[in-house]
């Protein structure tokens, strides 16, 4: 029981810290503007709006040009965990026969998102073509 608290509560610091560092960088990226306004230096609508939009990009992870590749990487090795999961579930099944579903579903769910992530790969590729279109026209 102490097992599953204790991982619960490491994925919750984690995420915690991940959303924190967020928090922080754009409260910095809004003090930076603030003091700059505040001793009266002229700030450009072009570069406020680039240093804008790239805290939104760098806070989604969109900010490379090949996120779509590092998605279909991290679609392809997740995709590879779930038939590795019921494989094991096969091999475990033999001496512990209690062991042999719970590996078999895992590994199905481990696939899904595997393929659900494939799928964001193609989506988010195909979305990224559109809009370098859209700008070259």
């Amino acid at each position: 029981m102490s097992v599953a608290i204790t991982f619960w509560l490491v994925i919750f610091g984690i995420s915690a810290l991940g959303i924190w560092s967020a928090i922080a960088r754009e409260r910095e990226r809004q003090l930076t503007i603030r003091a700059a306004i505040e001793r009266g230096q002229q700030l450009d609508p072009a570069i406020l709006e680039k240093v804008m939009s790239r805290s939104a990009a760098e806070d989604t992870g969109s900010g490379s040009p090949q996120s779509w590749v590092q998605l279909m990487v991290g679609g392809i090795i997740t995709l590879s965990v779930g038939p590795g999961l019921a494989l094991m579930g096969v091999l475990i099944g033999n001496s512990a026969p209690l062991a042999y579903w719970p590996l078999v579903g895992a590994g199905a769910l481990v696939a899904t998102i595997g393929l659900g992530i494939l799928v964001a790969a193609v989506v988010w590729r195909s979305m990224s073509a559109d809009s370098r279109r859209e700008q070259k026209s």
